[in-house]
């Protein structure tokens, strides 16, 4: 994956942005499947690592991208969806 740079070391944010919300394939290696669901659907929301905790969280069925900062998968699915808790 690469990124285009608007100017000599400084990101531009847009392509960024594009290149994480068109990787559109999450049964692709790195995609892990979490217990958290979309907050607007309901459907199971996956998640991908990037580096130095940045995770990018994903609803593959309303087409919602997060990036968010966590120390694992399942706590950055959290922070963005819902988890349901078991009844004892």
């Amino acid at each position: 994956m690469s990124y285009m740079w608007a100017r000599k070391d400084r990101p531009n944010l847009d392509d960024a942005a594009h290149t994480v919300f068109m990787h559109d394939n999450p049964s692709a290696i790195g995609w892990t499947k979490t217990n958290a669901s979309c907050r607007v659907c309901g459907a199971k929301l996956r998640a991908f690592y990037h580096e130095a905790r940045l995770y990018s969280v994903r609803c593959d069925k309303c087409r919602i991208v997060s990036l968010v900062e966590a120390r694992n998968p399942y706590d950055a699915a959290e922070k963005v969806g819902k988890v349901e808790l078991p009844f004892p």
